[in-house]
């Protein structure tokens, strides 16, 4: 007796043979491990390949492997159909109703039909129902509906919970994966960036960053809202205002918030949260087989789940130790339009990455296409197995087979592919001397053809997924408000209110059964009295956590806000100084001793309220004037004080130290001072010069185009000339040679005006390189000029110790007003 083709080896996966017969020498049985080279599978429609699909990853899961499958086209929901008894009740439920009417014949005799087709079909192969069985206790399949409510949802959104190790320890796999969450996710919102020169790109995939490197989950609404008021003051060299002005932040936060303002956006929050190993092992820790269903999706949304996806495995991966043997298999049941070899969508950086450094971990790549022309040359290139069925042209005839004879291999490949009938396929190898040509074995599965939504979501889903809780809260607020009012009305306002929800903080519910949006009611914050200035301190500005606050931050926390002039009576003369504090506690009695010095200027502080945000508890009867009254009062005897007092002094810059400032710090305060005025400096240089530039250019460019006109006019005197020429040569073999001495004379004087021609050419050469020489050394001398301003500025940093009489005096209380800085809490 034959030994069952499904309890050989684990390690090789039986595929099929020459033709169905219980021999084992005539089986295919190929290494497991040899699809950690990767490999592809390349046919028409109706050539099987769906059908070798399916097969390759039954044998896949039924070694103990997990596998990922990609289905944009719903044909590998059919692995979720096998059937341990093969009876034809078990086939019922999947028969096609219209197909049985169009046969005449009734569902239940479909049924049986086809039970006893399926039996008869594996029986040929050795197989039978206790190896479908065998699968089904072995490895367990779910179909996952990303973006539906329909079947079993995933939370893609979830990818966005911050990594569990230190971010440093795997920065350039992270960084992959967030530059791909962010392309997908502005392609979903109609906008295509490059990660490298896009604003847009750059901003977000610093806000992930910035979040992750902190441990901080970071949801997509809460992303959304720091696109308004990032929680950062430059990027790269520049100004954050500068780079990306903050009105054009928020029409990208609007576009951004469009999306998921969407009530069918709700759905791609549902689930559990995207996550590799609960896709790949159940919770018992068998092989997981999950199909990640796309056909319900419109090509943006499948670029974003793939991209998000592929991005994980990645990630994933790089952590895993390495190994030669198989440890997880992806498989794309139709690469089309995620690696083409001319265009650069989100999900191409992450396939090629799998192909090219999945190996080493153990992971391997099996994409499926109709076409080979739809398939990068590079995906191609790094395909160690290669599955070629019929082929519906002869230009991806000829592409395989180029491809198949650039490895080394020499065979007739045009009779052998040519010569292919249905479910027959070619086998090339790199660890095989030849090609083979096989069959493949009947499918352990159910293949009823492609699946819709509805037929999904009859399958029943795994006891370990049905039981968790599917997320059903959204972070991101249905709109992005700013308010309109005027500057002065708002800085003058006492009251005002903004969004303020419960924690933890929501902008909607989503209920499970329903897409209804439930808006957060808005609060007031207690406003000041009539007359003092409100505002509210930027994410960005550096100095938060010295004054409790956090930019993280989902409470706002009233503070005062103080800029004072302070004059010094020195022996040498007054000394002038501006003095910046924050009083972060109130209270009834204005305690000025809790002042702290902060380095605080117009870009840390704006009249927007942001869109978020619970006001902690005043602690101080900040509506009244009395009470600012009293606090300008303190304020001012404060500074009036005696004594001798040790400080710090920068004579070029006119800085001294304040009371609580180390010299460390008082030395980096000079810097920032230098680097400040070293900028208006420069930018005040650069703008002199730029209508000097402007003329410069202007003469470049009128010089060109004398160059130009000089060489057009040569080219048509050059034709007119060989005109001539050629009109003089047919005349002289007219009459036998003689040249007459007017037309020597002619030719004569026509080389001459030719060699005028070329000088003024070439001196109109050299008055346009030197033209340029002129530029390009101006331009450098204003580069040295920059750099020499800023080094000077730098320069004079330098910090001496003093003793001075602190006999100081207010001069002006120039900023007295309530400031609300984001915290956590008290």
């Amino acid at each position: 007796m034959v030994e069952s083709p499904m309890t050989q080896s684990q390690s090789d996966l039986f595929l099929g043979g020459s033709t169905p017969s219980d021999e084992v020498e005539q089986q295919l049985r190929y290494p497991r491990s040899a699809l950690t080279t990767h490999g592809v599978i390349v046919g028409m429609t109706g050539s099987g390949k769906t059908g070798l699909g399916v097969v390759l990853l039954e044998e896949v899961l039924r070694s103990g492997v997990p596998a990922l499958v990609i289905d944009p086209k719903g044909d590998m929901g059919n692995l979720a159909l096998g059937f341990d008894t093969l009876s034809a009740s078990d086939f019922s439920p999947w028969i096609d109703s219209n197909a049985t009417q169009r046969s005449e014949q009734t569902v239940a005799e479909a049924s049986v039909e086809t039970a006893e087709h399926w039996r008869k079909g594996l029986g040929q192969w050795g197989l039978g129902a206790q190896d479908v069985a065998s699968l089904g206790a072995t490895a367990e399949v779910c179909v996952w509906t990303p973006g539906s409510s329909v079947g079993q949802p995933i939370n893609v959104l979830g990818s966005l919970r911050a990594p569990q190790t230190p971010f440093d320890d795997d920065a350039e796999a992270l960084r992959a994966e967030i530059e791909s969450f962010v392309s997908s996710f502005l392609v979903l919102a109609g906008i295509e960036a490059d990660p490298i020169s896009s604003k847009e790109h750059i901003l977000l995939s610093h806000l992930i960053e910035r979040a992750w490197r902190a441990g901080r989950d970071l949801e997509i609404g809460d992303l959304i809202l720091e696109v308004a008021d990032p929680p950062l003051r430059r990027l790269g060299v520049f100004e954050l205002d500068e780079f990306f002005p903050a009105r054009s932040r928020n029409k990208l936060a609007m576009r951004l918030n469009a999306v998921i303002a969407s009530p069918s956006f709700s759905v791609w929050m549902k689930g559990p949260a995207l996550d590799i190993e609960t896709l790949l092992f159940t919770a018992d820790g068998r092989p997981r087989g999950s199909v990640i269903y796309l056909p319900h999706l419109e090509e943006a949304q499948r670029q974003f789940v793939v991209t998000l996806l592929l991005s994980k495995v990645v990630t994933w991966m790089r952590r895993q130790p390495g190994t030669s043997d198989l440890r997880a298999l992806v498989y794309m049941d139709e690469v089309f339009g995620f690696a083409p070899p001319t265009e650069n969508p989100p999900s191409k950086r992450p396939i090629l990455t799998l192909l090219k450094q999945a190996r080493a971990h153990g992971v391997g790549v099996v994409l499926a296409t109709q076409n080979p022309v739809d398939l990068d040359y590079k995906a191609m290139s790094n395909a160690g197995t290669w599955m070629v069925g019929r082929l519906s042209t002869e230009r991806d005839k000829a592409r395989i087979i180029e491809a198949l004879r650039s490895s080394g291999t020499d065979a007739d490949y045009e009779s052998l592919i040519g010569g292919l009938a249905k479910r027959s396929f070619l086998l090339y190898s790199t660890d095989a001397t030849q090609p083979k040509i096989f069959q493949t074995r009947w499918a352990l599965s159910y293949l009823r053809g492609p699946m819709t939504l509805n037929e999904i979501a009859r399958l029943e889903p795994p006891a370990d997924i049905e039981s968790q809780p599917e997320d059903s809260l959204v972070s991101a607020p249905t709109e992005v408000e700013r308010r309109e009012e005027p500057p002065s009305v708002r800085m003058q306002r006492t009251s005002m209110s903004i969004e303020t929800p419960q924690e933890p903080w929501v902008s909607r519910t989503i209920e499970a059964a329903s897409t209804d949006v439930q808006r957060v009611e808005s609060v007031a914050l207690p406003g000041p009295a009539k007359g003092v200035p409100v505002a509210f301190a930027r994410r960005s500005a550096s100095w938060l956590a010295f004054v409790g606050g956090d930019p993280d931050g989902r409470c706002l926390k009233p503070v005062v806000l103080v800029r004072m002039q302070v004059a010094f009576e020195l022996t040498a003369g007054r000394l002038t100084q501006e003095w910046e504090l924050v009083l972060p506690m109130l209270s009834e009695t204005f305690d000025v001793g809790q002042a702290l010095h902060v380095d605080w200027d117009e870009r840390d502080i704006t009249e927007q309220a942001p869109v978020r945000g619970r006001p902690l508890e005043v602690g101080a009867p900040i509506d009244s004037m009395g009470w600012w009254s009293r606090a300008r009062q303190a304020l001012q005897g404060w500074a009036q004080s005696t004594g001798v007092v040790r400080v710090f002094r920068n004579r070029a810059l006119g800085l001294m130290s304040r009371s609580d400032e180390s010299k460390e710090l008082f030395i980096e305060r000079c810097k920032a001072v230098a680097m400040r005025r070293s900028d208006t400096e420069a930018s005040s240089y650069l703008s002199a010069q730029s209508k000097q530039m402007i003329d410069w250019k202007r003469q470049l460019e009128q010089t060109q185009y004398k160059l130009n006109e000089a060489m057009a006019d040569a080219a048509s005197a050059i034709a007119a000339d060989e005109q001539i020429e050629r009109t003089a040569a047919l005349m002289n073999a007219t009459i036998r040679g003689f040249v007459a001495p007017s037309k020597l004379a002619a030719a004569i004087e026509r080389r001459q005006l030719a060699e005028d021609r070329q000088r003024g050419l070439l001196s109109r050469h050299q008055d346009l390189q030197e033209a340029f020489d002129a530029l390009a050394e101006r331009e450098r001398h204003i580069s040295d000029a920059v750099v020499g301003i800023h080094r000077a500025w730098l320069s004079q940093v330098e910090v001496v110790d003093e003793e001075i009489a602190d006999n100081a005096r207010c001069l002006e209380l120039s900023y007295l007003g309530l400031l609300w800085v984001p915290s956590h809490g008290e």
